[in-house]
């Protein structure tokens, strides 16, 4: 695991501690080509619904780590940082695509992400296979935007929404040039208040 991201300000890396550190892609050859909801009365309710600041599908910003694995089984893998925060995947090779979850020393979700599947779609329509303009189009700039090159991606995150958002920016994967993740946290305001 690693990153490497362009940040310049103290909020940027308190930030970023809260987002997922693993970066996984699917090569181009083995990505089912995404399939964008039609209208807003396309976007899928409940299990594919994210909701920013507030959950993906089933899973809640606030459970516990014991309750998500009783809605999806046991995880493919799990990390565990020194100060006891906790990763847990849903995803894996070949195909890295599914749902991942981040939770704090106390064992509560406190972030989200879906991976390389384009099922999962916002109210507005937004999910994996999206571009960048339809994205700034859709809910206008992100409050940060950080490009990392080592790992050919650009993350655009929406703090007050609970949101982000990340770009393949390798022409060696799927979703090329369009979201390839989708994340929540809890909004910027709650963050201060944590």
């Amino acid at each position: 695991m690693r990153t490497s991201l362009l940040c310049s300000t103290f909020l940027c890396a308190a930030l970023l501690s809260a987002l997922p550190t693993t970066v996984a892609t699917v090569p181009a050859s083995a990505q089912t080509p995404p399939v964008a909801p039609a209208d807003k009365s396309a976007v899928p309710s409940g299990q594919f619904l994210v909701a920013p600041g507030q959950s993906v599908g089933p899973l809640r910003l606030g459970m516990r780590a014991q309750d998500v694995t009783a809605v999806l089984g046991a995880p493919h893998s799990t990390w565990t940082f020194l100060d006891g925060r906790r990763v847990y995947r849903w995803f894996q090779p070949p195909n890295n695509s599914g749902v991942g979850v981040g939770v704090d020393v106390t064992g509560a979700v406190d972030r989200i992400w879906v991976l390389n599947d384009a099922r999962y779609t916002t109210s507005t329509g937004l999910h994996v296979g999206s571009t960048e303009a339809q994205i700034m189009g859709m809910i206008g700039n992100p409050t940060q935007s950080m490009f990392d090159a080592q790992l050919h991606l650009r993350k655009l995150v929406y703090g007050q929404l609970g949101l982000w958002f990340s770009i393949q920016l390798d022409q060696r994967y799927g979703f090329y040039n369009q979201v390839f993740e989708i994340g929540v946290i809890p909004p910027a305001n709650s963050l201060a208040r944590r």
